[in-house]
């Protein structure tokens, strides 16, 4: 082959990659400012994300396109019925993909609190049935979510053994070592990334610590997914769970990962054996492929380095604040925590200023007290914070929508916030 027509034929080749990445990063800047640009328009400053993230315009129109052309019940035998099925096995194996999870099977579920609630009553009542007891011992933390610690409670027979935290919101590897040593334990369950707070678990030692045992480790991961590149083949839990509406996809579609060296779940529900027979009621298909679109983008915003401007932001902020704000505090720590949240102490009640700025339609988190219900934060609370502190907590935690402009507007609303507020 003549030596310049490969010379050519490699330049053209380079070329043409080097447009398909700047098309792609195209659109993905293209998303963050129309869905930045349609909240701007509105006026509206969004640093809730922990709570619920918006969704990237992408998703929306992948989930309206979903809707349109595989409309048909993917339990029917039809062709429309089959395309719709083929669409949900390619999201189940590009999410397996996503997330480096080969050794594990996926659920599709309505969420993180379904997905919990899944793998807790399927878990107890496995271990009861192969023991022959009608007792069971679960192990957890006070930084779970409610659709957890309710879900054990509302469990018969089951005793609940609460692992204590430090002053950062980790639990001891020594304590859980301890309590594992009884037979009755069927299951831990542990959220990797805390919600209000943003702390991070050493999830290695904790599934190393079951796998001792040989007891099921169930891992929350839902502030966790789209925010990191996952492994669930390293991490090694028995089961997770996941929800989209945390990674900017739509709400009301989530997936419990469980591992294939132990029994499927046993389904909760009946009247159904959609999901492989493990979970009732027809799929969620616009949700699923919203879903695994989100995932995707999340991933793509991860390896271009957007972490880093997330962290920048929050520093920025946490710098505005010192400068805005006397007598204002954080809850930093040695601790890995997430890099997009924050936690803030402030000299006044946090619900007033939250309402304050959700006049100037600026919306943050209310971090330790629902002041309305008088319920205070159980995290909080776990880690020593007295009433009064968690009644002036709030939390900040940005998504990948978010820009410096947000960080601007926050911080001069809030100058604008407090001056109301000592009047």
């Amino acid at each position: 082959m003549d030596v310049r027509v490969g010379s050519w034929r490699f330049i053209i080749i380079t070329l043409i990659v080097g447009i398909v990445i700047l098309s792609v990063l195209a659109v993905r800047e293209d998303s963050v400012s129309k869905s930045s640009s349609a909240r701007r328009n509105r006026g509206e400053t969004y640093l809730d994300n922990n709570a619920t993230s918006p969704c990237f315009e992408e998703v929306i129109s992948c989930v309206a396109d979903t809707a349109r052309v595989f409309y048909a019940n993917p339990s029917s035998l039809h062709g429309a019925g089959q395309r719709s099925r083929a669409e949900v096995s390619r999201c189940r194996s590009e999410l397996r993909d996503l997330v480096k999870a080969s050794n594990y099977g996926i659920i599709f579920t309505s969420g993180a609190t379904e997905s919990n609630n899944l793998a807790l009553r399927s878990v107890v009542t496995q271990r009861m049935s192969e023991t022959g007891a009608s007792e069971a011992s679960v192990v957890t933390t006070p930084m779970e979510h409610p659709s957890v610690y309710e879900t054990l409670a509302a469990l018969q027979g089951v005793t609940v053994v609460m692992l204590s935290v430090d002053a950062s919101g980790r639990i001891d590897i020594d304590e859980l070592h301890e309590a594992l040593k009884d037979e009755r334990v069927a299951v831990v369950a542990v959220s990797m990334a805390n919600s209000e707070i943003g702390t991070v678990q050493d999830v290695h030692a904790i599934t190393a610590a079951c796998r001792g045992a040989n007891v099921h480790c169930h891992l929350d991961m839902t502030q966790v997914f789209g925010r990191y590149q996952v492994s669930l083949n390293g991490i090694r839990a028995d089961s997770v769970t996941l929800s989209a509406h945390k990674f900017h996809g739509p709400k009301g579609v989530g997936a419990l990962f469980y591992t294939l060296a132990r029994p499927p779940p046993t389904p909760c529900t009946t009247g159904g054996k959609q999901e492989q027979g493990l979970r009732g009621g027809t799929e969620n298909v616009p949700g699923i492929a919203g879903l695994t679109l989100a995932l995707q983008m999340c991933m793509g915003y991860v390896r271009s380095g957007a972490t880093e401007r997330l962290q920048k932001m929050l520093q920025d902020i946490k710098d505005g604040l010192v400068d805005t704000v006397p007598g204002i505090t954080f809850r930093d720590s040695s601790t890995p925590t997430l890099y997009q949240t924050l936690s803030v102490v402030l000299p006044v009640r946090s619900a007033l200023l939250v309402e304050e700025l959700s006049n100037m339609d600026v919306y943050l988190g209310v971090g330790g007290c629902a002041c309305s219900k008088g319920q205070y934060s159980r995290t909080l609370e776990a880690m020593g914070a007295s009433k009064e502190e968690m009644a002036r907590t709030i939390r900040i935690s940005l998504g990948f929508l978010n820009d410096d402009r947000d960080v601007t507007r926050f911080l001069r609303c809030t100058r604008l916030a407090l001056a109301r507020l000592k009047k």
